[in-house]
């Protein structure tokens, strides 16, 4: 005999696909006989009869109470149950649907895995709630069904779930205008609370494989990636769950995974500074000039490169990048111009092909040319006039096909006059002079960026953004990043990593990451938290002192000696805090 809750289950289906959206576990619906009319995700091909394996759902009917288990191997509710011994059901949930008092069957859901249970017990209150709302909202369905309208009841329960809910829902008519908007989704749309829901106007479907909309309010748009169920009870026609496209959308290619050939896509911006770079790259590309990148640490010189390096004629050759001030000098020499058999105690018998040659036919890239040794200086200036290099321990000249493009962030004009550079050197290097901005003087670039991030972020974690906060893009855009790009990646990393189960990025996660810089003299206190470590504290000792010796002469070797460790380690560190 067919239960009420069949008599809705089409409606029912939809509510558990809703709900599963809302707290992202699967969710299911069964009547008062122990039958699941519907479920979502995997539970939706799995109804039938649970009588035999039941015995919390029943419990919930036969008491009209929710009951939460969050053991139920051990719990004495499972006894008896044939499949308790190989049980994977880590954590339930279970509330009665009533109607008149009594229960006519239960909504809940099983947590399968830890982070499902760890998710739920985190925020088990406001889970009892959801559970307990929806039980009513297809309490009143089914009312609805057998004795007549209780839209008015119905629309009530709705209202509760909306301010519940941690991801953005519209509420449309079916005149596909929106009724009503969530908390939540005025929270990722920027919208205030003045303004009104009738405002928005959605688009039909710009991409229905990716179910993308356009949302309209005022002068703005913002595209979403959505979900639409149907309620059929106007004005609360369709329910539609969204979060904002631009960080979840394939289509936007992330920051370090485009394709190949479009190298200069990767600096990321559209201010007049980076317009002007991507344009001057385009030009001196074609080249075999040499060029001088120049910029503070962290603007992207090497992505610069190898914009260069991809628009250029070599970009089928080879790219070859080296650090000069990662390296010590005896095996600087030894790496750029290789050597012969028995060139020094420790060669290898059979020689070493030196980075130079390594390069024939395409580009090298020499960072942080200003921390060369004078004695390099002068072999390079030999290979620049020359076009051929001399191996360790041999006297036979090698000829090279290579384009030079060099990078620093000091001031080699100044080390020229103090004698620390040469200048014939200069000269041969700063053919192409390019000047990469820092991120404080293009603001307008920092949320492009950071979506990409985001995107490349939530991908490689398996994690999904739906969207952020408008107080996360202020804290951003307030920062002066004294570590420019690498840093706002350090950042964006961190963030990604503690992104809630709502998955909005707010500007509570970067409280204890984005300190106020340091001043040009003593060090600032540490702003240590409970949840700072040692490593937090060497990551802020780092930054600050590389804020406060900035713009000085060899600002990176006075930092590492201040700080008790080897340059070598100090760019290490620099690498690994993004800075």
């Amino acid at each position: 005999m067919a239960t009420i809750l069949f008599s809705i289950q089409s409606i029912a289906q939809q509510y558990v696909e809703i709900l599963r959206e809302i707290i992202g576990i699967d969710c299911s619906i069964l009547d008062d006989q122990q039958y699941r009319v519907a479920g979502s995700g995997r539970m939706k091909e799995r109804r039938g009869s649970m009588a035999a394996y039941g015995n919390i759902m029943k419990h919930a009917i036969e008491t009209g109470e929710i009951v939460v288990v969050t053991d139920p191997v051990k719990n004495p509710l499972c006894a008896g149950c044939p499949s308790r011994d190989h049980c994977d059901n880590l954590c339930e949930v279970w509330a009665p649907i009533l109607m008149e008092g009594k229960a006519i069957g239960v909504i809940g859901c099983v947590c399968y895995d830890e982070a499902q249970k760890n998710s739920f017990l985190e925020q088990e209150q406001v889970f009892r709630q959801f559970f307990l709302q929806f039980a009513g909202l297809v309490s009143a369905q089914a009312e609805a069904i057998v004795w007549g309208d209780r839209q008015k009841s119905v629309q009530r329960l709705l209202e509760d779930i909306l301010g519940l809910a941690q991801v953005g829902i519209l509420i449309l008519d079916s005149r596909n205008k929106v009724y009503n908007i969530n908390d939540t989704g005025r929270e990722l749309l920027w919208l205030g609370k003045q303004v009104p829901s009738s405002s928005i106007t959605v688009s039909s479907c710009v991409d229905p494989e990716k179910k993308e909309y356009l949302l309209s309010f005022g002068e703005q748009n913002r595209s979403v990636i959505a979900e639409t169920y149907h309620v059929g009870m106007d004005p609360y026609d369709r329910l539609m769950v969204f979060g904002i496209a631009e960080l979840r959308s394939d289509f936007l290619d992330d920051i370090l995974s485009l394709r190949p050939g479009s190298e200069l896509d990767r600096i990321i911006g559209n201010s007049g500074p980076i317009l002007r770079l991507k344009k001057n790259i385009r030009l001196v590309a074609p080249s075999t000039s040499n060029i001088l990148v120049t910029g503070e640490s962290g603007t992207g010189k090497e992505l610069a490169a190898r914009a260069i390096h991809g628009e250029s004629l070599r970009k089928d050759g080879p790219f070859v990048a080296v650090n000069c001030a990662a390296l010590p000098e005896n095996l600087l020499e030894s790496e750029l111009f290789g050597y012969v058999k028995g060139a020094f105690t420790g060669a290898s018998a059979s020689g070493k092909k030196g980075l130079l040659e390594t390069a024939q036919g395409g580009t090298f890239f020499l960072d942080e040319v200003g921390d060369m040794p004078p004695a390099i200086q002068v072999k390079l200036l030999r290979v620049l006039e020359q076009r051929e290099i001399t191996r360790l321990g041999s006297n036979i000249p090698i000829p090279i096909d290579v384009r030079f493009v060099f990078a620093t962030n000091r001031d080699l004009k100044e080390m020229v006059r103090e004698k620390t550079f040469r200048e014939d050197l200069f000269y041969r290097i700063n053919v192409i002079p390019l000047t990469l901005p820092p991120l404080r003087e293009r603001p307008g670039d920092i949320r492009l960026i950071a979506e990409s991030f985001i995107r490349k972020f939530t991908r490689a974690m398996q994690r999904q953004c739906s969207g952020v906060s408008k107080d996360f893009w202020d804290t951003l855009e307030r920062h002066d990043w004294p570590g420019n790009v690498r840093e706002l990646q350090n950042i964006i990393e961190y963030a990604v990593n503690l992104l809630p189960s709502s998955g909005i990025l707010r500007s509570e996660l970067l409280r204890n990451r984005l300190a106020p810089p340091a001043g040009r003299g003593e060090l600032a206190a540490l702003p240590l938290g409970e949840d700072w470590n040692l490593e937090h504290m060497e990551e802020s000792m780092i930054r600050q002192c590389l804020a406060k010796n900035a713009g000085k002469k060899e600002e990176k070797r006075i930092t590492a000696q201040e700080l008790g460790i080897s340059l070598a380690t100090l760019y290490r560190k620099m690498k690994q805090y993004g800075l």
